[in-house]
């Protein structure tokens, strides 16, 4: 009997476990009904219907008169379908007729449903039908876009629920919107109801079912109907439109809970809510005060397992005119199909980079300040035009470690250089004795992986792309999922480690390929565009085995073989991909500089907006989708200072130099004016060295230099207007991408014959060893890996040498320091070598070289080469090059602003400024005593109203809660934060919310 009663004490622990755990809307636990758009089978191009997640599989069903247990389930083809924020909603009157679903075991005596709505076109301020639900006889109610028609039999008046919740889906003169215009860009709402009935004190009691019917209008004679109403009261007109989500409690939710399912629905269909936002196990995931002036087209991605969620990107469904969320041309993927990218209308798309893990909990909000998305210029930010809305983001996710960012690889045979989070991989087509391969030296983080790359060699194969073991080779029996390409571009499956007979594609030069694992599916991308019949299932028997990734190129190669810009996923924290559109009015004016990494995402780490500060960020856009008008940034972190929050905007620039200028004014010591002024510099974009130059217009002084960094700060200045010219040397820079032993060198792509003078220059950096001037040769050359230097000058410690046929001579020409400016110039038969054009030394041609080829030759040991120039070539010719060299070549922009430094004699304070609190926020008195944990709060309400205290810590943490069921105008709680500091204090109730904070000490 003991051993009997552990093992039912064990099986009851196990079920209250699963219990806790259990998926619901915003972790609130036990609808009766959770109805979720879901596609019918695997096809997402296929058929949907309203799927139920409460557990009790109610089918939504045509009328049938014998009942909502009878008649086929409504189902609808993919065109029918619409997806808000890349979740689907099904249209309940596609199809003409009556449906209809059962509620059993409850009559909804007390109830809250909360549902999405999203109307298609037209009639915005014109009431429609949406649905009637039968309870007990009498009782029930018809719900419209406006209003609550309750039964005759029950004497209840209309309830305007707009009116008293604040949200409806009727566009009226009196709402908070403008005109309808802006009305439609918020079309998609989430709408709430709960009553409670009086209880049921027959000795019979009464049955435990509802029905509800959604029909095109209202049909008083459908069986089931068991109330009557006063018609003349209704707007009997049909819905046209989607709803993505409908639940239903037997119970009156709290504020927190409602509060909760509806920030899910919110996050999941990228509409806002003007209130704060509140995750499924009561953290604070936006908060409206916090946050004023951003709270505009808040939308977010994350995961949250509680709520059954996984959000990988994210857009608003509050799209600005005419992009407006109910045209299906605007649906979120692109040209209306599910197994495409996010639509081309779409301004914003902000994610994941593709299989890059996010752990539950874990989320990603962000609001716009509600500004024009042109661009103007701000003060303070040279060269660069910055759009004039703000987006503010609020996160919870950790910066990631270096290591976690890393991904290595173990790797054969191959040539492999890696810049960031792309590599470059190359083999030989005289090395077909073995192949050549990368597999990654760790398993993937969780279901998902990802490999992209483009084949930039003539030869397109033979390729083995696959995940499974981590041998590079594919074994039949393993669990290696996968595709091989072979020489002529031809594509086939690999399943369980076998090469599938049938080519399905064929792949060509210059493509972009990718290669998804997405949980247990294995799909193809060619040019962004993935086709549903190359995909492959993982058979279940592997579901859960590790899974490594790998690339081959075989060994039969017969020429060579490159992978550029490879790109991975799911193995390490690649962070996150943002999609900024330029298709249409507004949005083209980024259209000139969508390339050339002439578009930029700013970030203010701080999180206040300031965009002048020299801790900003200006990140180039590193990828162009020209068919789908999309600027595209990668492998972008948020919140690297660990603050939680990050401010954004887009710029472009419409040259090759931005810099952003601070100023200190010059002070007073004893009432005397100092002359301690400075001006500081930092360049955003710009390739080194840069030249200055200062004068004060006042007494005509100048300043000037050249520096090689980012930065530069100009001291001892006077009060006075000043004009600082910036300037790009011009030339090219070239510099390794990174360290090791490497052939760094470029050739020029250009010769020059004996008859012609010529010379090559550069200046001194620091911390670098380089050789630069000619190459001489009897043929012509077309590649840089062989090539070296016969006739230049050599730095390296700080001092300069010559160099002779590759040799650098032992006898120092003299000291170098950065900025010093060196030349090997040719006249008819003579070299010269110049020091700042001072000549350091010459020789005549050896008679065999003076009728040879000659090139401008230079070879990077450590450091760089900076400001190259080559008067025999133009700027817009090229260079050959090793791998390993990066080549840039410097514009020679330049920029003029105005500073003026004011005396600073008679500086006050800085004060803090108090955060005013609104008059619905004084509704709300928080009292902490000193020397307890306890927070005493009041709130005074016009009508009495359940509520929810709840204490946050700063970064959205709760501490304490507290919840008051009964409807009371005054409600009092204390609550017990448990340790000293600042605290948030919410009031939730069904109406709105209040805030305050709190010190306790």
């Amino acid at each position: 009997m003991k051993q009997r009663l552990i093992q039912l004490l064990f099986l009851l622990c196990i079920t209250t476990g699963i219990s806790a755990q259990a998926v619901s809307p915003g972790g609130v636990t036990s609808p009766e009904i959770w109805f979720k758009t879901a596609p019918q089978s695997k096809d997402l191009n296929g058929y949907y219907l309203w799927k139920d997640f409460s557990g009790d599989s109610t089918k939504l069903r045509y009328y049938d008169a014998r009942g909502p247990l009878y008649g086929t389930e409504y189902i609808l083809a993919r065109a029918a379908v619409r997806h808000y924020n890349f979740n689907p909603a099904i249209d309940l009157s596609e199809i003409a007729g009556n449906k209809q679903f059962l509620i059993n075991k409850t009559n909804l005596s007390q109830m809250t449903i909360i549902s999405v709505w999203g109307p298609d076109y037209g009639d915005f301020n014109q009431d429609m039908y949406l649905y009637t639900l039968n309870t007990r006889p009498g009782q029930g109610y018809i719900f419209t876009k406006d209003k609550v028609l309750n039964a005759k039999e029950s004497d209840k008046s209309i309830f305007d629920y707009g009116k008293e919740s604040g949200s409806d889906l009727l566009y009226q003169s009196t709402d908070v919107e403008p005109n309808i215009t802006k009305f439609r860009e918020r079309a998609l709402r989430v709408v709430s109801h709960y009553r409670a009935l009086q209880p049921n004190t027959s000795l019979w009691g009464e049955k435990e079912k509802s029905t509800i019917k959604i029909s095109d209008i209202y049909y008083p004679a459908l069986a089931g109907n068991n109330s009557t109403y006063n018609i003349a009261d209704l707007n009997n007109r049909a819905f046209w439109g989607y709803t993505p989500e409908f639940i239903i409690y037997n119970r009156i939710l709290t504020p927190l809970e409602r509060r909760k399912a509806e920030t899910y629905l919110a996050i999941k269909y990228g509409f806002t809510l003007d209130l704060s936002y509140i995750g499924s196990q009561n953290q604070l995931l936006w908060d409206l005060d916090e946050n004023s002036g951003y709270n505009s087209r808040v939308t977010g991605y994350g995961r949250d397992d509680l709520s059954g969620m996984y959000q990988k990107k994210a857009l608003t469904s509050h799209e600005e005119s005419p992009y407006f969320s109910d045209l299906a041309a605007h649906d979120s993927y692109d040209l209306n199909i599910s197994y495409n990218l996010p639509s081309r209308y779409r301004h914003l798309v902000i994610g994941r980079q593709p299989a890059s893990p996010v752990k539950d909990g874990q989320y990603i909000l962000f609001g716009d300040n509600d500004g024009t998305i042109k661009t103007a210029s701000e003060s303070g930010v040279n060269g660069i035009k910055l759009m004039s809305r703000h987006w503010l983001l609020n996160t919870n996710m950790l910066p990631a470690t270096e290591q976690e960012k890393t991904l290595e690889w173990n790797i054969q045979n191959l040539e492999v250089y890696t810049e960031g989070f792309t590599t470059k991989a190359t083999k030989a087509g005289t090395s077909t004795d073995q192949s050549g391969s990368l597999v990654t030296k760790t398993p993937l983080l969780d279901k998902d992986g990802y490999f992209s790359w483009t084949i930039s060699s003539t030869r397109r194969g033979p390729l083995t792309i696959k995940f499974g073991t981590n041998n590079p080779e594919a074994s039949e029996g393993s669990h290696d999922y996968g595709y091989y390409i072979n020489q002529a571009g031809l594509v086939y499956k690999i399943i369980q480690g076998k090469q599938q007979a049938a080519a399905i594609a064929t792949v060509v030069i210059n493509q972009k390929i990718e290669v998804h694992k997405e949980n247990n599916t294995l799909y193809l991308r060619f040019n962004n565009y993935r086709i549903p019949l190359f995909d492959i299932e993982i058979d279940s028997a592997d579901a859960e085995k590790i899974y490594y990734g790998s690339i081959m190129i075989d060994k039969y190669n017969q020429e060579d073989i490159a992978l550029t810009d490879i790109r991975h996923g799911g193995f390490a924290d690649t962070g996150n991909q943002i999609e900024l559109g330029y298709l249409g009015a507004g949005r083209d004016e980024f259209l000139p500089y969508r390339s050339g990494g002439k578009s930029y995402l700013v970030i203010d780490r701080s999180g206040t907006g300031d965009f002048s500060s020299p801790q900003t960020e200006y990140i180039p856009a590193d990828e162009v989708d020209e068919t789908r008008y999309k600027i595209i940034f990668n492998n972008i972190f948020w919140d690297k200072d660990g603050n939680g929050k990050d401010m954004f905007t887009f710029g472009y620039r419409q040259s090759n130099l931005i810099a952003v200028t601070t100023q200190k004014d010059p002070g007073c010591v004893d009432g005397v004016l100092q002359q301690n002024g400075q001006i500081n510099v930092k360049i955003k974009q710009g390739f080194k060295a840069f030249s200055y130059l200062l004068i004060n217009k006042d007494t005509k002084e100048e300043q000037e230099g050249i520096f090689f960094e980012d930065s530069l700060s100009i001291k001892n200045l006077a009060a006075g207007t000043y004009d600082l010219s910036l300037a790009e040397m011009g030339g090219f820079n070239l510099y390794p991408k990174q360290s090791g032993d490497y052939a760094n060198k470029a050739v020029s792509s250009i010769y020059f014959n004996s008859v012609t003078n010529a010379y090559l220059e550069w200046t001194v950096s620091e911390n670098t060893e380089a050789k630069a001037g000619m190459k001489t040769s009897a043929t012509l050359i077309n590649t840089a890996s062989a090539a070296v230097v016969d006739y230049g000058l050599c730095v390296r410690d700080g001092q300069l040498y010559r160099v002779h046929k590759n040799t650098v001579m032992e006898t120092s020409l003299g000291k170098v320091i950065p900025g010093d400016r060196l030349r090997v110039e040719r006249v008819a038969t003579k070299i010269y070598y110049k020091l700042n054009d001072a000549e350091v030394y010459s020789i005549d041609l050896p008679a065999e070289d003076r009728l040879a080829y000659n090139y401008a030759m230079a070879e990077v040991i450590s450091g760089g080469i900076y400001n190259l120039k080559f008067n025999r070539m133009a700027t817009t010719a090229t260079w050959l090059t090793s791998d390993n060299l990066v080549l840039e070549k410097s514009s020679g922009d330049s920029m003029l602003q105005t500073i003026t430094l004011s005396p600073d004699c008679d500086s006050q304070p800085v004060t803090t400024p108090v955060t005013e609190i609104t008059d619905q926020n004084s509704r709300l008195t928080v009292h902490s005593e000193t020397g307890t944990y306890t927070i005493k709060t009041s709130l005074q309400l016009d009508t009495a109203e359940a509520v929810t205290f709840i204490a946050y810590d700063l970064s959205g943490n709760p501490i304490s809660k507290a919840s008051l069921s009964a409807a009371e105008a005054k409600q009092e709680a204390e609550l017990n934060v448990g340790r000293n500091g600042l605290y948030i204090i919410k009031a939730i109730t069904a109406n709105g919310e209040y805030t305050q904070k709190a010190i306790v000490q």
